[in-house]
């Protein structure tokens, strides 16, 4: 457990709905007619279809839930820049509270893998000398590191790789590819015998998801299981919903008959 640093400075509707796909219906009796068209009949629903799949495309309706769910992570983007800085500080007061209130700035999860917040310029000694770390994972997106931490150029010069797996703060989810590029850089500095420090902003969401990754491949885990075993040592935490099913997600993937046991319980 290590003490936080000094604090650093600052219903379809009819109207406008998708065009309907053209049948057979009402150009035949016979259903072998509309099973076997002639050629002029094939090219006619072949251009029907082809007018009405464009038209689709182009309705407004179809495209509506496309465009707010980029309006949602925009919002959502913006919303975590504005509240950075304010959040970062509630980390570092923290991180600073003696007595119960007190956050440790980051912990070892196990003999390879810390989990913690920003890897902070003051900390680069004690991180590469003490701790024996070599390899760093950032959660982070760029502008949350960009005045606080090392960029990789400056890891490189003490002999730290950098991976960045940018998230969005605050509700932001790991993808599944992304988890898996972690997973095997950590594993990679494992088998050279040094360590990886895995931070987000405060080393409980982003961070956490991905050391849990880390911890499910290793130990054939399942979700749950690598999140209550972090939190037994960084008890504050919290792998949000959206989270903890990418990795159920990852789970299936590396866990042979996952699927298969996840659909006999449902």
């Amino acid at each position: 457990m290590v003490p936080a640093p000094g604090a650093p400075g600052p219903p379809r509707d009819s109207l406008g709905s998708c065009p309907r796909v053209p049948t057979c219906e009402g150009t035949s009796s016979k259903a072998s007619d509309c099973l076997q068209p002639s050629s002029s009949s094939s090219f006619q629903l072949s251009s029907r279809l082809s007018t009405a799949t464009s038209g689709a495309e182009r309705s407004p309706l179809c495209q509506a839930p496309k465009r707010g769910m980029a309006a949602a992570a925009l919002l959502e983007a913006g919303l975590a820049r504005v509240l950075y800085y304010p959040t970062l500080l509630y980390t570092l007061f923290r991180g600073n509270m003696p007595g119960r209130g007190h956050r440790d700035w980051y912990h070892r999860i196990d003999p390879t893998v810390l989990l913690g917040a920003l890897p902070l310029r003051s900390m680069t000694r004690r991180l590469v000398q003490d701790e024996n770390v070599r390899g760093v994972i950032t959660m982070n997106e760029e502008y949350e590191t960009r005045f606080l931490c090392n960029s990789s150029k400056e890891w490189k010069k003490v002999g730290v790789e950098q991976l960045r797996l940018s998230t969005v703060d605050m509700t932001g989810v790991p993808t599944l590819a992304n988890l898996q590029k972690g997973v095997e850089f950590v594993l990679k500095y494992q088998s050279l015998g040094q360590c990886v420090y895995v931070h987000c902003k405060a080393g409980r969401s982003r961070s956490a998801t991905m050391v849990a990754a880390y911890l499910i491949q290793v130990h054939n885990w399942s979700p749950e299981e690598a999140v209550r075993f972090i939190t037994k040592i960084r008890p504050h935490i919290h792998v949000r919903p959206g989270q903890l099913e990418v990795l159920k997600e990852f789970y299936k993937e590396i866990t042979p008959g996952a699927a298969k046991n996840e659909a006999s319980h449902t």
